[in-house]
């Protein structure tokens, strides 16, 4: 087996290329079975439990996944899609469990637990991944079957502790072991099962801290056997890049049909079918997505976002243009002067710069003191008038259009990455990663001052964002 490197850069598969679609549309019965009768018998990836009937993934939803064109996701309407963008900075709540134990003697069971180990898991939650698995990402968690098991991927995210990874370990030990089974032999996860699925994405977050790197393979192959369709397409990617697992291009035709439904199979297919020319599902799979509209539009979509101007070019632009909203901000505050110290410095390291590598690193770490700055006289709350309160006003739309090209310029990178390799995002991932941390955090706080203050945050049309939530 080939095993992948480490590397911090942002690629696809944390970002999710390709949505679950609404009703497609078209009879699929016959085609349905042609697919099913070519991945019968493939080995590695049969379903005993006979889950993953429908071989087409999210681009083929099952009926009762389908939805009319006249409904819309309240996650984009408003600027709910804000909060939504965040939830892996922000966490979720969650319910806790009685650990039974001494959180260090719970995790010692599949981590080494080295003194460093709490500081370790905090600053690797972030660490992008070349290969099978990328990042514990928001794209990857929605793809979790039970809310709950979503609750707590998103609570570890944003406080990857030993107290939280304990809580994971434990509660994928003790939960709900309840599981819903179909007529025709299919049937969900239980919240069990999903906790399971949770700890082995951990686990793969994390190879360098594991007793045992195949330790998440195992599990997964456990879960996969429970109905987690997420368990089947991450088998399916080992298989795919022959790093967990041995590539085998027919077991990772197996288990995609498996991991129907969910937005992961459809990244996962859309790769195989640019990278292996000869791959025998390639036509199929083509004419599906040929029939699908919508999937063809949302796809040209996100090649137009990720084609112009490099990767490193448009983040250092939305950073270069927020701090000029916090420097906007500051002065609504009186504190104009604040900002422009660290402008100042900031100007001065960058004439010393050796190229755009640098720049960018220099760049997220001038938002990050200026955050710091516009973060703290947002909490004291005080109360803004006149051409102070118009000032405010102006920036705090300014930094939700700014947040929302951020998050867009994700989407790009996951695009850019799988249509024209690693390249420039290799080495912009952690900032830009950084940066959207920042931006999180004064974006839902300056929101949350404009109301205190009577200020209307303006509302970000819901389709320029659909394809990136």
């Amino acid at each position: 087996m080939k095993h992948s490197n480490t590397l911090k850069a942002a690629v696809f598969f944390s970002v999710g290329l390709l949505p679950a679609t609404a009703a497609l549309g078209f009879g699929f019965g016959d085609f349905a079975k042609q697919m099913q009768e070519a991945t019968k018998g493939i080995s590695g990836g049969s379903n005993q439990n006979g889950g993953g009937s429908n071989p087409f993934g999210g681009m083929m939803p099952s009926m009762s996944q389908q939805k009319t064109s006249n409904q819309t996701n309240s996650a984009s309407t408003g600027n709910r899609w804000i909060e939504d963008s965040c939830r892996g900075i922000f966490g979720s709540s969650y319910k806790k469990v009685d650990l039974g134990g001494a959180p260090e003697e719970i995790v010692s069971k599949y981590f080494i637990t080295s003194p460093d180990l709490e500081q370790r898991l905090y600053e690797g939650i972030n660490t992008y991944h070349t290969g099978s698995f990328n990042q514990l990402s928001r794209k990857l968690i929605d793809d979790l079957e039970t809310n709950k098991a979503k609750r707590m991927a998103e609570a570890f995210k944003s406080n990857p502790s030993i107290e939280m990874l304990a809580q994971v370990i434990r509660q994928s030990e003790t939960a709900d072991s309840y599981e819903q089974t179909g007529d025709y032999g299919g049937g969900s996860p239980s919240v069990r099962t999903e906790m399971k699925t949770v700890l082995a994405l951990i686990m793969l977050q994390y190879p360098d801290l594991l007793k045992n790197k195949q330790d998440p393979v195992e599990i997964l192959k456990k879960t996969r056997m429970k109905y987690s369709k997420l368990s089947s397409v991450m088998l399916a990617r080992f298989h795919y890049y022959g790093d967990y697992q041995d590539e085998n291009i027919d077991a990772f035709s197996n288990y995609i049909a498996n991991g129907s439904g969910i937005k992961s199979a459809d990244s996962a297919i859309v790769l195989a079918m640019q990278e292996r020319p000869n791959w025998k599902m390639k036509k199929q799979y083509e004419g599906l997505m040929k029939q699908s509209q919508e999937m063809q539009k949302s796809l040209n979509r996100q090649k137009q976002k990720a084609s112009g101007s490099s990767i490193k070019k448009r983040a250092l632009q939305l950073m270069e243009k927020g701090l000029e909203i916090d420097a906007l901000t500051a002065s609504a505050f009186g504190a104009g002067d604040e900002i422009a110290k660290i402008r100042a410095t900031g100007t001065l390291m960058e004439k010393e710069a050796g190229g755009e590598d640098n720049l960018i690193e220099i760049k997220a770490s001038q938002n990050a003191d200026s955050a710091k700055i516009i973060e703290k006289h947002l909490a004291a709350k005080n109360s803004l008038s006149g051409s102070s309160k118009k000032k405010f006003e102006e920036a705090n739309a300014l930094r939700v259009k700014n947040h929302a090209e951020l998050v867009s310029l994700q989407g790009a990178v996951a695009v850019k990455f799988f249509t024209e390799g690693l390249g420039e995002a290799l080495n912009s991932g952690p900032y830009i990663n950084q940066y959207f941390r920042d931006s999180c955090k004064t974006t839902m706080m300056s929101i949350q001052f404009a109301e205190n203050i009577g200020v209307v945050t303006p509302v970000q049309q819901a389709e320029d964002l659909a394809d990136e939530l």
